[in-house]
Order: C-alpha cells, then sequence, then structure tokens
C-alpha cells in the first residue's frame, strides 16, 4: 500500500482554536458566565489517531530500518520522537505549578513539603501515569496535563493497532468505528457514569472521564479514519452517514459484497468500489460538510452556554443537576464524537476549499500560528491561571479544613460573632479561587505569549535533542 500524502494543514487550526477555547472555559468555569463548548478534549484524541496513521499508517512494523527509504516503522525512533514532542512543556509546566500548591492555590491542600499525598502525586507526574490509576495513588498536579498521561497510553498500542488496521479492509474498518461509538455509549455512558440523578451506585464519572482505557475507543475511531483516508486519497472515501445504527450499511453508494468476502479482510475486498453512478465532486461534498458539522457543533456550544447561564440566573438549577448529578459535561460525549470526526474529515478532506468558511478559518494563518503552539497553550494556562489567582489575592491561602464553622452555635450570642468569621472566612478561600471577569482577557493573553515562548525555547529545542538521530 502506497504512503499518500494528505493535506493536514486545516487540523492545525482545528486544535489551536481548541486549545484556545480550552483556555476560555477554565477562565470562566465557576464565574456567572460559564462558557460550554462541550467533549471538546476529545478532539486531541481523534486527531492524535488520525495524524499518526496518516504517518505511520503504511509503515510495517519492525524494530529495525534497514536504510532511510524503507518504508517501515522503528518502533523504539517512534516512541522516542513521540515523547521528544510532548514531554519537555510537560515537566517545564510541571515544575512550575509546584510552588501554587505550597501556598494554598493547587487542586488539593498540602501541609508541607513532606505531605504524603503530595509526594505520591508527584510520583505519578513524574511518571505520567496518573490518569491509568484513576487518581487512586495520587492527583494531577497541572490539571490540564492528564491529557499527555492519557495520550502516551494510546501511543504506547498505537504500532499494534495500527499493524490490525492494516490488515483489514474498509468494511471492517468501519464496523469497528461503529464498535468504537456504541463501546463509548454502553460501557461509559450507562455502565460507569452516573445515569440517574441523586444516585451513586456506580464510580465517579470524573475518574473515567479521564481514564484512558474509557477514552481509547476515540483514539481508535480517528485511526479507523485516518486509515481511511490514505487508501483513498483520489476517489471517494466510504464514510458512514450515521453511527447511530447497530450494525451499518453499505448499500447506499457502495458495491455489495458477499458475506464470505465481507470478514475476510482479503486484497481483493480490501477496498470499497464507489458507485461510477456517483458524480459529486468529493472536495465539494466533503466543503459543505466542514460547513455543516462546523456550525453544528457550534451551535451546540452556544446553546449549552445559554442554557447553563439561564439556568445559573434564574436559580433553575441551585442543585447542580445537570454538571454535577446529571453530568451533562461527559455525558454529551456519546453523541457529539461523530460530528467531530466528520468534521475532522471535512477538514482533510475538503481541500483549500474557499467557499467554506470552515475551511478558511482553520487553514489561516492564524490558526496555523495557534495550531503550531496549541499543546504549549494548553498545558502552561493553568499555571498562569493560578499564579494570577494567588497575586490578585495577595498571599498565601488557607483550606477550609482549617476553618470548623459547626463547632460554633449559630444561634447563640456568645458563638455568633466566631461562626460569622468562620463563614466570611470560607467565603473569602472561594472568592480567592475565582478568577475576575476582567481577569480572563488578561490570562488568555499571557498564556499565548507564554506559549509562544514556550514553543520557540522549550518544545521545539526539546524536540530536536531527545528526538531519535538516525
Amino acid at each position: 500500500m502506497a504512503k499518500f500524502a494528505i493535506d493536514l494543514l486545516a487540523l492545525g487550526g482545528l486544535r489551536g482554536f481548541s486549545s484556545l477555547w480550552i483556555v476560555l472555559y477554565h477562565c470562566l468555569n465557576g464565574s456567572i458566565y460559564p462558557i460550554r463548548l462541550f467533549s471538546i478534549v476529545q478532539i486531541f484524541y481523534l486527531l492524535s489517531g488520525v495524524s499518526l496513521v496518516v504517518a505511520y499508517g503504511s509503515s510495517k512494523q519492525t524494530d529495525f530500518v534497514d536504510s532511510p527509504g524503507d518504508s517501515k516503522m522503528n518502533i523504539w525512533q517512534y516512541y522516542q520522537n513521540r515523547l521528544s514532542r510532548i514531554l519537555p512543556v510537560y515537566y517545564f509546566t510541571l515544575i512550575l505549578i509546584i510552588p501554587i500548591y505550597f501556598n494554598g492555590f493547587g487542586n488539593f491542600e498540602v501541609d508541607s513539603i513532606t505531605d504524603s499525598f503530595f509526594l505520591r502525586s508527584l510520583l505519578v507526574n513524574i511518571i505520567p501515569i496518573q490518569t491509568w490509576l484513576l487518581e487512586y495513588f495520587g492527583y494531577m498536579l497541572n490539571f490540564p496535563a492528564w491529557t499527555v498521561c492519557t495520550l502516551i497510553f494510546m501511543w504506547i498500542f498505537f504500532p499494534y493497532a495500527n499493524k490490525i488496521l492494516q490488515s483489514k479492509s474498509d468494511k471492517i474498518i468501519i464496523v469497528y468505528m461503529f464498535y468504537c461509538y456504541w463501546f463509548n455509549f454502553f460501557f461509559i455512558l450507562l455502565g460507569l457514569y452516573l445515569p440517574y440523578p441523586g444516585y451513586t451506585l456506580f464510580i465517579d464519572t470524573g475518574l473515567f472521564s479521564v481514564n484512558p482505557v474509557a477514552k481509547f475507543p476515540l483514539f481508535f475511531l480517528g485511526m479507523c479514519t485516518g486509515m481511511l483516508c490514505i487508501r483513498h486519497p483520489d476517489d471517494r472515501m466510504p464514510w458512514p452517514t450515521t453511527f447511530l445504527l447497530l450494525f451499518p450499511s453499505f448499500k447506499d453508494h457502495y458495491q455489495k459484497a458477499e458475506i464470505s468476502t465481507f470478514f475476510s479482510g482479503s486484497e481483493e475486498s480490501q477496498y470499497l468500489i464507489a458507485d461510477k453512478n456517483v458524480k459529486s465532486s468529493e472536495t465539494a461534498l466533503w466543503a459543505r460538510r466542514a460547513d455543516i458539522f462546523g456550525t453544528f457543533y457550534l451551535l451546540v456550544g452556544i446553546f449549552t452556554t445559554v442554557v447553563f447561564i439561564v439556568s445559573y440566573h434564574y436559580g433553575w438549577d441551585e442543585d447542580d443537576i445537570l454538571s454535577d448529578k446529571w453530568n451533562l459535561n461527559t455525558k454529551v460525549n456519546f453523541f457529539i464524537c461523530f460530528a467531530q470526526m466528520s468534521l475532522v474529515v471535512a477538514l482533510i478532506r475538503g481541500g483549500n476549499d474557499q467557499y467554506s468558511w470552515v475551511i478558511n478559518v482553520m487553514r489561516s494563518d492564524i490558526g496555523q500560528w495557534l495550531g503550531d503552539r496549541s499543546m504549549c497553550i494548553y498545558l502552561i494556562h493553568w499555571p498562569i491561571i493560578r499564579y494570577f489567582m494567588w497575586a490578585n489575592y495577595g498571599k498565601s491561602l488557607t483550606w477550609p479544613t482549617s476553618y470548623t464553622c459547626s463547632e460554633y452555635n449559630s444561634t447563640s450570642s456568645s458563638d455568633t460573632a466566631f461562626y460569622n468569621n468562620c463563614e466570611n472566612n470560607l467565603e473569602d478561600f472561594y472568592s480567592a479561587l475565582e478568577l475576575p471577569v476582567l481577569g480572563t482577557p488578561i490570562v488568555m493573553i499571557m498564556s499565548v505569549v507564554a506559549a509562544h515562548f514556550l514553543h520557540h525555547y522549550v518544545e521545539e529545542p526539546g524536540r530536536k535533542f531527545f528526538s531519535w538521530k538516525s
């Protein structure tokens, strides 16, 4: 199978704008203007799966490369190059966030430098496996960096999953995509997420929403998509119109195959052949879909943002049923991943279509600039937010465990002053961990500027120094 050149330029813009939106989300989260664009982090898993298959999908798995021109995957070279792209910035931001914890602005309370939970958390951050352990051994110190731990898990298994996909026919790959989609529904949504408000019979959803085992189907879904892209660079790419079927149909635009050859994976049934009567332009078709899925995804974000803001201001959701009990943020993963994956394909297949506003935005200079620095933006913004909170508060923060308001009787005149003072201290604590609305543009600008310097002085030099030297 030849290795085709696939246009991934627009995907850089998608990474860049997604990382910027995550910064905005974290800046306003907990404020009176919470924004929502659900499941945006999982785009990085889909994009990683697609990009890796485009880069290595036609390479044979081997432990060595005879010459630079060989189309073979050197597994150890692959691992080293993957880690060299991400770990320098990961460790830099990890070191940067540590002082925050000793001043009370971390994700949990730290009594001293010998605090056992802090040391355990530091260990699973140094060895980036924190999300593998479901937070039972420690927490993520730089909160957004959990994505790095999850991606590393996926990268470890990529060469072996890639080898499996190379031997499968188009139809089997599409079947795998349906399996991944419904695994995301049955295993995660129904089995591990809290299905009904008020019931806690299942494991905490937050743990499994970051766990690599639960997220691997999304990564594999991206891999399947990438394999179809490199197999059909010039002809019509087989793509289901929906994932909402337990068993996919292939009768719409593609020739039927006998059941005996459906699961054979034999060479003659390797590719789905486009119906010759289909006359529509592949590029124009996907350019239109880019606008459709891009607009749909944006409207979902706008609609859910309005719902959260209105419910907050009018007191319709005082018990946080939408976000906490129903865990709506995570459950939207179920149906939105098809729209996200379709958008990714549209950005690849739509080319440089001047009539698609989505493609034009993603391929713009600012989109590419942000895309090159997307991982730096993603990893540096959380430390900047916490340092800004610290500077705004002006001193170290004392955690609520130091306040025992319940020991005071609020109805007793002798205890009223102590009780009120305790309540004021608690209110002061929570207000200190809220970023001022006017601080949001400052933090966003600081994050982009810091990411630019990280990209030039940490990410790129680190990648060149630690990458495989042939």
